[in-house]
């Protein structure tokens, strides 16, 4: 699809004129019935297990802008909670960057492998622990600390003061 896109627009192939007439269509019809485009198109593009998380942070977001009737709190509340996400989607980025950095140092300069060394799962399956035992409680722990997050969010959105809502300075 990305490759036809990109020919079209170089003007190195044809410009499949019938699926962007499709997808405006589409576009148009998920509006007028009520639904951003936007989201349903990012529904429909990236998996399960990205867009899961992301619905569970509106669900929580919703839950800190109902918090309080008082609209400019609520307003210091929500201010509070895209500044939370960004960090925590600018920290997984950095990590995942620096994870696929120290994985590439690994193999080629050392000989031995960091991650690897560090990997818990690893050392307790060569120690003889039951492979889908071990999957079961790391997917378990995953959920827990997943929910205790939510909640993170949630309990300090709610601390936020009204001023964040009036464009005063960010104090975390």
């Amino acid at each position: 699809m990305m490759a036809g896109a990109l020919e079209s627009f170089l003007g190195t192939g044809q410009v499949p004129w019938l699926l962007y007439g499709l997808g405006v269509v589409v576009a148009l019809t998920v509006e007028l019935i009520g639904i951003s485009a936007l989201a349903f198109g990012l529904g429909m593009y990236l998996p399960m297990e990205i867009n899961t998380p992301i619905l569970i942070g509106a669900l929580v977001a919703v839950l800190v802008k109902r918090s309080t009737s008082d609209p400019a709190l609520s307003k210091a509340r929500s201010n509070k909670g895209i500044l939370i996400a960004s960090g925590l989607i600018a920290g997984g980025a950095i990590m995942e960057v620096l994870i696929n950095f120290v994985g590439a140092i690994d193999e080629q300069a050392l000989g031995w492998g960091i991650l690897p060394a560090i990997d818990v799962s690893r050392h307790l399956i060569d120690a003889g622990f039951d492979a889908a035992r071990l999957a079961r409680v790391e997917n378990w722990l995953g959920l827990l600390f997943f929910l205790g997050l939510c909640v993170f969010v949630y309990w300090d959105c709610r601390r936020a003061k009204k001023e964040l809502a009036e464009g005063g300075e960010l104090h975390g």
